[in-house]
């Protein structure tokens, strides 16, 4: 037993070895890099002035990242690219040689050609990091070596082989050291951090189950008993953690692995956190403000926790028979804890079990013959026969305590009892995912124990070029995701393809003038060139086809991002770089060479993002680190003296801290451009190549730098600027949209029992995801951009968190449809469903339409909770009907699922509520009478305005939607007044109800 003087020693030591193995590999590196530049027969063979640029090459591009696999596909990929700017830079230096030799030393064709292919490299630099992040260190580093080879010395009438060695042996070097310092630091695999994130992903699912089970049951009233764990900052957590696996596994995928088990046997545990993750998140809902609603006081909070206490679709009043329906719920709240919490603690086991396997097959010892699979199997026995011993109590409480007794009620759909039963619904499903993780895990620990260790080759396809590297240092700073907006919106979609049929007439019109033209002209041997004969030229079919294209083409080109990011990368390098082309002797080709601005060329493609927000925060991040870094290099030459064991010493120390700057900082731009100031600082003056003071050198340095900084954030703000602001909007109204699609098809497959293929609606749902996900990576860009106003992005996050609920609760609808005994609560009460798919889809519409086009929302749209009260209230009479003798059992175990769903309906129509009072927020409405928003609200929320009468309905009719109003605006009854069909689906229209005094 340790001591506590050694217990209280334990996290400092922890975290000093954590900060260790990170720090191994950069300090390594650099203290070889360091000692390799300081020897003068190495520096020699380097090339004198270039030498120094080992450690900045390798600081930029082949940083360690931590894993061996993504450090070999770093090293491979930057030995590439340096190599194609080498080759390509030589080439227009070569043909400079050329001109310079027939048009004499330092002609306008020997300076323009260096210019002409600086243009293109910078074009295609750009255009491949937009378009394939995963070339991002590739394209950079051939920009870089462009960067120095066709700006320096362009009068030459010679060259030689140090042209090309001067930039090739220290970018070999440098990331040859990097590769072999991780190596000896015995970094971790991608695979093996894979392994681990799926372990804290499964460590956070059972912590949020057992906090959701303790919150579920837990009495406020006891003081004795401790309040569970926060609840809320729990499913955060495991958003978080699940939300991180599915590029994680890309990373695995994509790398070289030398390992025991392969990706593909863990790629399982992606899908199956993901559905823990949804059910986690939207089915165990709380109980708390339930039973604090039952001892709530009066005001306008009291009504709120009354109404939630109460029933889902009567009123809030406390009537005798209320209070003797309450005193039933908690003897069926009692035999439904007990049956829960049985199944719970197996599921927690469970869980347990899988991440103790999956643990045990990532350590890098063989399991012991103790460490089967038996155990697993056993305990997913035992799993199944939990559930079925749960469903056989639920169904039995259910019937036993509602069935005999649906006459007296006065109503089924009470909140305790529809949010237990949507508790014991998910807590079903998720079984059902933990035995599949069970399975998994199993296969997982036997070709652990049988299998040996192989080298798993990357899987190299289309996506990988799409996937961000892996490396801190090369990856997207901005926080946007590469591919999140590379897809053309519906309405753009569909402009293109009426374009195209726009030029499909147009091409035939110009094909039918050609042909009247050329009969008109008659003999083709008495034709002279006139304008006439050019016009029937212009529109010959083959010219008509090559405009089309060309046509289509520009079109494609100028619309593109990829195009657009790639011309602003280009036009800026070669403007700052336009210095170096000037003629010899001229001023700006002098200042050019003194003050060494080919740093501000650097910083500036460095610096350039694709998001406005983003270069401005990476812009000023560099400026913060290159004064930093100019200060820390200038006195370490101060201390140092030109001894080169003081320099190694003191480049290496500050590799140190940089590492953990770079790599688990929120800001590693800082530790980047701090590291690359100090080697042109502190080692030419030791080798012999500086040509003025060190503080010189320094402030020269940081002024360049910024110069380069300033210049990015001008540009990415004046040409073609990425709104950051703008493309969240335009995403949650994509958001929306595709949410409308995704109720419409739940809806679809339980109204008219239509067969959609479930890959279809998984497809779906995923595509509804990664618009949630691909909205909320813009946030962080949205809050850093330049504006003259305060951004609400406190909104914004709002709309971003109601979105995520909702998609949670209509995956969690889709799964309870499938199961609810479809004539009883679908069928026969098939208008009402229609009602309230109709308010939902109304309001998802009005919402998306106000996000894309900046306008307000009208005053009064179809209410679903209205809706839903109705329908709910038909539910409950033909339930009730069902359970009532002398035949209760038909229903068996869909009555908890018709529970369930009322429970889910009830808090996604919250949830829509909640984005239209954001989008209200934000955009305001479109006022029609002068309503008290704060009484109207008071009123919807306690459900005590008067219902008006329902009018007669024709079957053959479509059903009537009445707007909710005040009781105070009495003097408006509604009239029906003409009916209004707008065609939704082939199954959903509406009607209005317009007021009249």
């Amino acid at each position: 037993m340790l001591s506590p003087h050694v217990s209280r020693l334990k996290p400092g030591l922890t975290r000093a070895l954590s900060f260790a193995r990170l720090s191994a590999a950069p300090v390594l590196s650099t203290l070889i890099l360091s000692i390799l530049i300081l020897i003068h027969p190495v520096s020699d063979f380097f090339g004198p002035r270039y030498a120094f640029l080992a450690i900045t090459i390798y600081i930029l591009f082949f940083y360690s990242s931590g894993s061996i696999g993504s450090q070999i596909e770093l090293t491979i990929l930057g030995i590439l690219g340096g190599l194609i700017g080498l080759a390509w830079s030589n080439f227009g230096i070569g043909m400079a040689v050329l001109a310079n030799r027939r048009y004499g030393q330092d002609s306008d064709a020997g300076r323009a050609i260096p210019a002409i292919f600086l243009l293109l490299m910078a074009f295609a630099a750009g255009f491949a990091r937009s378009k394939t992040p995963r070339l991002t260190t590739a394209s950079r580093i051939a920009l870089f070596h462009s960067i120095w080879v066709l700006t320096e010395d362009l009068g030459r009438t010679t060259m030689s082989a140090r042209t090309f060695l001067d930039l090739f042996w220290p970018t070999l070097f440098a990331g040859f050291v990097s590769l072999l310092s991780s190596i000896l630091c015995f970094s971790t695999p991608a695979t093996d951090i894979f392994g681990h994130l799926i372990l804290d992903a499964l460590s956070d699912a059972e912590s949020t189950l057992r906090a959701s089970l303790e919150t579920l049951f837990f009495a406020p009233s006891d003081p004795d008993v401790p309040p569970p764990p926060d609840l809320g900052a729990l499913r955060a957590r495991f958003l978080a953690s699940s939300n991180r696996l599915p590029l994680a596994l890309k990373e695995a995928l994509f790398e070289f692995s030398y390992t025991h088990i392969a990706v593909e046997r863990l790629r399982p545990f992606v899908e199956i956190l993901a559905r823990l993750r949804n059910s986690l998140s939207s089915g165990l809902n709380d109980l708390v403000s339930l039973k604090q609603g039952e001892h709530a006081g009066g005001g306008a909070a009291g009504v709120q926790a009354s109404s939630r206490s109460g029933t889902i679709s009567g009123s809030a009043s406390l009537s005798a028979d209320r209070a003797t329906a309450d005193v039933e719920d908690d003897a069926v709240v009692e035999s439904f804890e007990t049956s829960i919490r049985l199944l719970c603690q197996v599921v927690l086991t469970s869980l347990g079990l899988v991440r103790n396997a999956l643990a045990t097959s990532l350590t890098p010892n063989k399991p012991g013959p103790e460490s089967t699979a038996e155990a697993l199997v056993a305990q997913g026995k035992l799993l199944q026969a939990g559930v079925q011993r749960c469903r056989e109590d639920l169904r039995t409480t259910l019937l036993k305590g509602l069935a005999g007794k649906a006459a007296q009620q006065d109503h089924l759909f009470r909140r305790r009892l529809c949010a237990l039963s949507y508790f014991a619904i998910t807590l079903l499903a998720i079984s059902k995912d933990v035995s599949l993780a069970l399975q998994s895990a199993g296969d997982v620990l036997e070709r652990r124990r049988t299998g040996r260790r192989r080298v798993r080759w990357p899987t190299l396809t289309r996506a990988w070029l799409g996937a961000p590297p892996s490396t801190s240092v090369a990856g997207n700073e901005s926080g946007i995701k590469h591919d999140a907006h590379d897809e053309p919106s519906e309405d753009q979609a569909d402009s293109d393809h009426h374009l195209l049929h726009v030029e499909e007439e147009l091409q035939l019109e110009a094909y039918a003038s050609y042909a009247i033209r050329r009969s008109a002209r008659g003999d083709p041997s008495k034709r002279s060139l006139s304008p006439e004969s050019l016009l029937v030229l212009w529109d010959s079919p083959g010219i008509m086809k090559a405009r089309v294209l060309l046509a289509r083409a520009y079109r494609a080109f100028g619309r593109s991002r990829h195009v657009r990011y790639a011309f602003k990368n280009a036009a800026g390098v070669v403007l700052l770089a336009l210095a170096a082309f000037f003629p010899a002797g001229s001023a700006g080709r002098k200042w050019y060479t003194e003050q060494r601005a080919v740093w501000m060329v650097i910083s500036y493609f460095y610096v350039l993002e694709t998001s406005t927000g983003a270069t401005y925060r990476v812009g000023l991040l560099r400026i913060c680190g290159t004064i930093l870094g100019a200060i820390y290099a200038y006195v370490a030459a101060v201390i140092a003296q030109n001894n080169p064991y003081g320099i190694a010493a003191l480049v290496a120390f500050s590799a140190a801290p940089i590492s953990w700057v770079i790599r688990r900082s929120s800001f590693p731009g800082v530790g980047v451009v701090f590291s690359i100031t100090i080697p042109p600082i502190i080692f030419p003056p030791y080798l012999g190549t500086a040509t003025t003071k060190t503080i010189a050198t320094a402030l020269t340095r940081a002024y360049m730098i910024s110069l380069g900084i300033i210049a990015a954030i001008l540009v990415n703000l004046l040409f073609f600027p990425f709104h950051a602001r703008q493309r969240f909007l335009t995403q949650v109204s994509k958001s929306l949209g595709d949410m409308s699609k995704l109720y419409l098809a739940i809806s679809r497959r339980s109204i008219s029992a239509e067969d959609i293929p479930r890959w279809q609606m998984d497809a779906l749902e995923k595509k509804v995801q990664t618009s949630v996900l691909q909205g909320s990576s813009l946030l962080e860009p949205l809050r850093l951009e330049l504006s003259i106003l305060p951004k609400p992005v406190r909104l914004y996050r709002r709309a971003v968190s109601s979105l995520q609920r909702t998609l949670d609760l209509m995956i969690g609808l889709r799964y309870v449809r499938e199961r609810v005994p479809r004539k009883e609560t679908v069928l026969d009460v098939l208008e009402y469903r229609l009602n309230l798919m109709n308010a939902a889809l109304l309001s998802l519409y009005a919402a998306s339409q106000a996000f894309r086009s900046h306008s307000p929302l009208p005053q009064f749209l179809p209410s679903p909770q209205l809706a839903l009260h109705d329908l709910l209230e038909a539910i409950d009479a033909h339930v009730r009907e069902v359970l009532a003798p002398p035949q209760p059992q038909r229903l068996d175990f869909g009555l908890v699922f018709t529970l369930a769903e009322a429970e889910i309906l009830t808090e996604m129509v919250a949830s829509l509520e909640n984005i239209l009072e954001v989008a209200r927020l934000l955009f305001g409405q479109a006022s029609i009478l002068d309503v008290d928003e704060n009484e109207h609200a008071q009123l919807i929320a306690s459900q005590q305005y008067s219902r008006p009468p329902q009018p007669v309905v024709d079957p053959r009719t479509v059903p009537v939607l009445h707007f909710p109003l005040p009781t105070r605006l009495g003097a408006l009854e509604p009239v029906h007044i003409y009916t209004w069909n707008t065609k939704l689906s082939p199954f959903c229209s509406f009607s209005v109800s317009l007021l009249q005094p």
